[in-house]
């Protein structure tokens, strides 16, 4: 009875603390997925990349809806996460471009080349 309790007790109890903790070390967590595509910044999922592009070009409302709605549209089909799609990139790009006006794609041609016209 004595080596009962000495050796088994103690290795019982040590039993019942590791195999709980091995079975939790063992399970996974799916890793954290990071963004593959440029557009997924902070940056760019607040869109502060585009309006600070555009910021000066005194923009209508009805322009400014427009452009959301076309960053939307980008968004939902280009989640965080999926391939890089330059050709959808290049698509939204001109579909905003085509909102301005020829004075502002001209505004945002100098701005992007650092030719400020102001």
């Amino acid at each position: 009875m004595t080596i009962l309790r000495s050796v088994f007790l103690p290795a019982a109890l040590a039993a019942a603390l590791v195999l709980p903790v091995s079975a939790l070390a063992q399970q996974s967590t799916a890793p954290v997925q990071q963004p593959q595509s440029g557009m997924c910044g902070e940056r760019h999922e607040t869109g502060e990349h585009h309006r600070s592009l555009l910021a000066g070009l005194n923009l209508t409302p009805a322009q400014k809806a427009q452009i959301k709605q076309i960053r939307q549209q980008y968004r939902a089909a280009h989640p965080c996460g999926s391939p890089p799609d330059r050709a959808a990139r290049a698509q939204m790009r001109q579909q905003i471009l085509n909102v301005l006006t020829p004075a502002q794609r001209a505004q945002l041609q100098a701005e992007r080349n650092g030719q400020h016209p102001y």
